[in-house]
């Protein structure tokens, strides 16, 4: 089982920064980055770019790069 936490901190309506931890697959990791947010009509996409670090038995290895994850509306608004 894997486990990530980030801490969102808004720069803007569309973007920010974040920091993140987390463990799974027998590592541990931790990093910063930045977010931007893209909407249009029906979806969206989130951009997480980063750099940060994860230890696997023992070892250290640095890692940076970016992902866009696609952003689809909820059928029904949050709490109905």
């Amino acid at each position: 089982m894997s486990k990530v936490v980030f801490q969102m901190a808004p720069t803007s309506e569309l973007s920010g920064q974040y920091v993140y931890s987390g463990t799974g697959g027998g590592a541990t990791f931790a990093g910063t980055g930045r977010y931007s947010v893209s909407l249009g009509d029906k979806s969206g996409t989130l951009t997480l770019g980063s750099s940060g670090t994860a230890t696997v038995n023992g070892k250290v290895i640095d890692d940076e790069g970016s992902v866009d994850l696609a952003m689809t509306p909820l059928p029904k608004p949050c709490g109905e």
